[in-house]
């Protein structure tokens, strides 16, 4: 083989990993464009911890807060949403709190395995907001619903990094906002945003 054909090999074999990652980029991008033009919140049905599909349609017309949750029964933000929901439930305020252990390696993998243990947590800690089965919000397996409520903020490179990560959708089902689990909003804060909504 000639140098100009080695040359030419060495060329190709060093540009494929960057034209490989840009056609995956453009899939990427193309798949949460189709998302963000063709799907609503409305059209999902996830599952809550009692095996049940909740239709989100139910929830028309109602703000809502959806959210990632460890399993951590001290955690002091999961309290701050759970008094949210209390206070403000009759004005139509709804929070679905999806527990993922992709960010908690101090927990088992399979700590969210067992709907009754979710349960369990959920009826010891009183939590009046809907808590749904364990989910994947990264990845291959990301829940339908998370991979279109990333889309409608970013076409790409829209992993979720931590827990409480915040996704505030509004009176007709458009996510306004999406907030990152760090850092932690105040909690005047956050009820500013929720009267925000509730007010829409």
């Amino acid at each position: 083989m000639s140098c100009k054909r080695v040359l030419t090999v060495l060329v190709l074999v060093t540009a494929l990993p960057a034209v490989l990652s840009f056609n995956l980029h453009i899939l990427e991008t193309l798949d949460s464009l189709k998302l963000r033009l063709t799907k609503k919140i409305y059209d999902f049905d996830p599952v809550n911890i009692y095996g049940e599909r909740i239709p989100l349609a139910i929830l028309y017309g109602s703000p809502m807060i959806i959210v990632n949750i460890p399993f951590d029964c001290d955690a002091k933000r999961i309290f701050v949403l759970n008094d949210l929901m209390a206070r403000y439930s009759e004005d139509g305020l709804k929070i679905l709190a999806f527990p993922t252990d992709e960010f908690s390696p101090k927990y088992p993998l399979d700590q969210f395995t067992s709907p009754s243990v979710i349960r369990d947590w959920v009826n010891d800690n009183q939590l009046h907001f809907m808590v749904f089965y364990k989910i994947f919000v990264n990845g291959k397996y990301t829940h339908p619903l998370w991979k279109y409520l990333k889309s409608t903020f970013d076409l790409y490179d829209n992993d979720i990094n931590e827990d409480y990560t915040m996704f505030l959708v509004d009176k007709s089902g458009k996510p306004v906002e999406r907030i990152p689990g760090t850092p932690w909003l105040s909690t005047e804060v956050l009820e500013k945003r929720v009267y925000s909504l509730l007010k829409e």
